[in-house]
């Protein structure tokens, strides 16, 4: 057998391991707030979202699809623009869409081969559901788009803890080879303990809490439910504190409320009222 010599072993070896880590990913206000607009327009009429015409369709995309399912009223839209792909996942629609996906706080093993890792049984099957339509619309965007650098996975809410799982699934599964970053709003607690380290991986997402948003409290921890990094959390105002790299439950974020419990604060991020 043809030896390496060692200097060069060391060489590849250190080269594997960064190819291995997960696209890098800072706190920026301007892309905060745009991500935060495409993910407001998810909400938007359908018909004004595939036209982009809504009222938060305020920069220059193609859309590409809308991956969506009407028996858990999801719907999503991947688009891309002269720099980045985006799938943009809407939170909860109605009252069954919050109940049906929400509220079942039931948690299951959906990777193979790691049976200590769970994830809160709703949000998956909800992002199950619309995967399929979701790599034929990826596939079409990275046909139409060659030199965008970056696929960014967003949402609100619902919408939030699906990006959380399709983000990972996308890389984990290697689906999409480009870079693939997460910025989201308000994004409920998605997974087990064992959740945030193995999706650290592959992953790095930016979750933004705003204030003393009640959902990014939910499920709550008792039932061993637990955040991934990195939280940046909006006390008030401009201000944002961008919290641990290694803790997602930061006791001096978002977590250092004695109450968090506001459902208005849940609909405004980034200086935006989020309706349409």
């Amino acid at each position: 057998l043809r030896q390496i010599p060692i200097a060069a072993g060391l060489l590849l070896w250190s080269a594997a391991l960064v190819i291995a880590l997960p696209t890098p990913i800072s706190w920026n206000i301007p892309f905060a707030t745009q991500m935060a607009r495409m993910s407001f327009a998810a909400y938007c009429d359908p018909n004004k979202v595939t036209d982009w015409s809504c009222k938060w369709c305020t920069n220059a995309v193609t859309i590409v699809s809308t991956p969506q399912n009407s028996a858990d009223a999801t719907f999503s839209y991947i688009a891309y623009d002269s720099h980045n792909i985006y799938l943009v996942f809407r939170g909860s629609h109605n009252i069954p869409n919050w109940i049906d996906v929400n509220l079942r706080f039931a948690k299951i093993i959906p990777y193979k081969n790691v049976t200590s890792v769970m994830v809160h049984e709703g949000f998956w099957d909800a992002y199950q559901n619309l995967k399929p339509q979701i790599l034929a619309g990826l596939q079409t965007a990275v046909s139409e788009c060659p030199h965008c650098s970056k696929i960014v996975v967003s949402g609100h809410s619902l919408g939030a803890a699906l990006s959380m799982l399709a983000g990972l699934d996308l890389v984990d599964e290697k689906h999409v080879t480009r870079p693939l970053v997460i910025v989201n709003y308000g994004c409920p607690r998605v997974g087990n303990a064992m959740f945030g380290p193995y999706f650290n991986k592959f992953v790095n997402a930016i979750r933004v809490v705003h204030a003393a948003d009640l959902v990014p409290h939910m499920p709550p921890t008792l039932l061993g439910f637990l955040h991934t990094t990195q939280e940046v959390w909006n006390p008030s105002g401009s201000t944002y504190q961008v919290c641990s790299k290694i803790n997602g439950e930061d006791p001096t974020c978002s977590d250092s409320l004695l109450l968090p419990d506001s459902i208005s604060d849940h609909m405004f991020y980034m200086g935006l009222q989020g309706t349409c």
